[in-house]
């Protein structure tokens, strides 16, 4: 049988338990041809010591002995071993079984490789796939922009028109303050020369200037009109904000957020869309921070409240609530608009379905927005009913940083 095996294989032998491994970790070998009776180890500890280990991915073991009790070869198999040939053995059973295991062994790495190499492949494409996604991401967001630069320009035009009128106001006052105060240093220059005529006509002309100008409304106003003017900043600075927080590049990243901020800001870029409309009622409960991807949560509430606007008609309204139920976040979005066809439901979600007219929408909106919730392992699920309107529920679980 050796001959035999010689004439088709390369053989090589190890006279103990240890120059097996030593043989294993320096050569490749596709199949160990085991004896149980060894010195310094036995067959039986060659196969603990292999089922001990088994990422070192030893070859098939076939043992090799004169027992013959069903308990030892019972053992041996237990213990990892493939087959079990008895002493004496015959030629071209040994060969049959060799070549067996040998076949099945180079299969099932034929196999392995074909599964790395699909694995590989899949990884690759669901980076292409995640790289896509976010390209398609950004290029809605920037579609939104577009569709809500008219309404954020309109609102950072109204404070900044109050913001400029307020000024030009100041100016003037400051101007009439100024005329004051030089009568004021003409009167105190007057005092000192004692000439009492000419100190008479300029306490009558500061007076004249105070009635006149109206000096203590103008004291009572500035304060106003400085406190108004800081309001007109911080809405501009706020709007440009949260415009600049909408617009910019996603990262990927998962970090700890306050669900309601995030809606306040969507608020705020998207208000244009919607005070026109309906009358927006917000009911945000005490919620938890949780890990999330807060921009592209943002890009969610965007989609679903400018959708709500643009089903309502003429005048309707939008109820906004956020909730705790257990371990998750419940956020509803709501509005009294035209509501959506049954027939619609099952393709809402659906990439490039929309009901809008031609050129009013991507049908990007609602796919990227039901991808981004997934990704939050979360849910989406919409009830409408035509000409009552239309309320989005959407669940994501409270995911602690850490």
């Amino acid at each position: 049988a050796n001959a035999s095996l010689r004439r088709q294989y390369t053989i090589l032998e190890a006279e103990s338990g240890m120059q097996c491994f030593e043989l294993l970790e320096s050569e490749p070998v596709d199949l160990v041809l085991l004896d149980l009776m060894m010195p310094d180890m036995s067959g039986f500890e060659v196969l603990e010591e292999m089922k001990a280990h088994p990422e070192r991915r030893y070859p098939p073991v076939i043992v090799l002995s004169a027992l013959m009790d069903s308990k030892t070869i019972s053992h041996t198999l237990q213990l990892g071993a493939v087959d079990y040939l008895t002493k004496p053995f015959n030629r071209e059973e040994i060969l049959a079984r060799v070549h067996s295991q040998i076949m099945l062994a180079r299969r099932e790495l034929h196999l392995e490789h074909m599964v790395q190499q699909r694995t590989k492949q899949l990884h690759e494409s669901n980076l292409r796939l995640e790289e896509t996604f976010q390209q398609l991401l950004q290029s809605e967001k920037m579609a939104s922009i577009g569709q809500l630069a008219a309404g954020v320009a309109h609102e950072i035009n109204n404070p900044v028109g109050f913001i400029h009128s307020n000024l030009s106001t100041l100016s003037e006052y400051l101007d009439t303050i100024g005329t004051l105060l030089d009568n004021y240093k003409d009167l105190g220059q007057a005092v000192g020369e004692t000439g009492t005529q000419k100190v008479q006509l300029l306490l009558e002309q500061i007076s004249a200037l105070r009635a006149e100008a109206d000096i203590d409304f103008i004291l009572e106003d500035i304060p106003g009109l400085v406190s108004d003017t800081r309001e007109g900043t911080e809405r501009v600075k706020s709007i440009v904000q949260g415009m600049n927080a909408f617009s910019r590049a996603d990262d990927g990243e998962m970090a700890e957020a306050d669900i309601n901020a995030g809606i306040e800001t969507t608020l705020k870029v998207v208000w244009n869309e919607l005070k026109y409309k309906a009358e927006v009622h917000k009911s945000l409960g005490a919620l938890p921070k949780t890990s999330c991807n807060l921009n592209q949560l943002n890009q969610v509430f965007t989609n679903l409240l400018v959708n709500a606007a643009h089903a309502i008609e003429e005048h309707g309204e939008i109820d906004i609530r956020t909730q705790q139920v257990g371990d998750e976040i419940i956020i509803e979005i709501a509005d009294t608009g035209s509501g959506i066809e049954s027939k619609h439901l099952q393709s809402l979600f659906d990439p490039f379905f929309t009901t809008k007219p031609v050129g009013q929408g991507t049908g990007l909106g609602l796919y990227l927005s039901y991808e981004i919730i997934q990704k939050h392992r979360g849910s989406i699920d919409v009830q409408s009913e035509v000409g009552k309107g239309t309320r989005f529920t959407i669940r994501l679980p409270i995911v602690s940083a850490n």
